[in-house]
């Protein structure tokens, strides 16, 4: 994984060093807390459906021209009173997005990337699995001034072990706006 993320950003500063004028730039930070819902690859155990339960995200981006490069993490637990466990993940993630401005107020963002995800069961049935991901994710936020904004995150994620999807309600501060 580290291999991977190193090859990707070395890419990337060649990319954006190539360029005849650049400008790097420290652009938002955001938070949020919401839901997850696992798409079923993996055996649960003695599970029934697929684990959902409550999740929270925290990222970090920063804008080169017009292009956005985000550094996030990801992580929900999900606790099982009748089928005796525990699950939880978390997600790290690399992405590169772009953004869409509606209005002065509005502003969309959409993500794809790499990252490593990792789930793990406790109680009856335990296990504990990582992989690679490719994370997609888009954000719509409103800004109350020209820092300060609220929002719905939404992310999916593929891999090997199972795919994710979850939703967050976001809180955003602008740099240097």
């Amino acid at each position: 994984m580290r291999k991977t993320l190193v090859i990707f950003s070395s890419l990337f500063i060649s990319f954006a060093c190539a360029q005849e004028e650049y400008k790097i730039k420290l652009r938002s930070v955001d938070f949020g807390f919401g839901v997850f819902q696992m798409i079923n690859k993996t055996n649960y155990g003695q599970a029934s459906s697929p684990p959902s339960g409550l999740s929270a995200t925290i990222s970090i981006s920063s804008e080169i021209n017009k292009n956005l490069i985000s550094a996030s993490a990801l992580a929900g637990v999900e606790i099982c009173i009748f089928c005796g466990g525990e699950y939880r993940f978390n997600e790290i993630r690399l992405q590169y997005g772009r953004e869409f401005k509606p209005s002065d107020k509005v502003i969309l963002d959409l993500y794809a990337g790499i990252g490593r995800f990792s789930i793990a069961r406790s109680g009856n049935y335990t296990f504990e699995e990582s992989n690679i991901s490719f994370p997609i994710s888009g954000n719509m936020k409103f800004y109350f001034n020209r820092l300060f904004g609220m929002g719905l995150n939404l992310n999916y994620s593929i891999n090997e072990i199972s795919n994710n999807f979850s939703s967050h309600l976001i809180f955003t501060f602008r740099f240097n706006q």
